[in-house]
């Protein structure tokens, strides 16, 4: 799909360095960057730009629900048919993103 590459140049990367202090605000050790920040195959971008690239990949007629749920999904052998909180539909693959699993940091 084509994926990696904007996601590599939207990554987030640790760009200050960590300093410990002590009770008097002495500092007594530094962090290297390069022990913070992930390795090159961790891979953490924010949401807005994962989003946009994901939906950016998707063909025009492909249908997004937002502030929607999964009820139940039941196998017709050929497909599935999922059964959303306001109503039920034939899709042939789904994805769910948990709203909880990351939020920008409050700065």
């Amino acid at each position: 799909m084509g994926l990696l590459t904007p996601i590599r140049r939207h990554r987030v990367r640790m760009t200050e360095q960590v300093v410990w202090v002590d009770s008097d605000d002495v500092a007594v050790a530094l962090t290297p960057a390069d022990q913070i920040s992930d390795s090159d195959d961790d891979i953490e971008i924010a949401r807005e730009d994962l989003t946009r690239i994901l939906a950016g990949a998707l063909s025009p007629d492909t249908t997004i629900r937002f502030r929607d749920s999964v009820d139940a999904i039941t196998d017709g052998g050929d497909g599935v048919e999922v059964h959303f909180t306001s109503a039920p539909a034939s899709i042939s693959i789904s994805c769910s993103a948990p709203t909880a699993c990351t939020r920008p940091c409050a700065g």
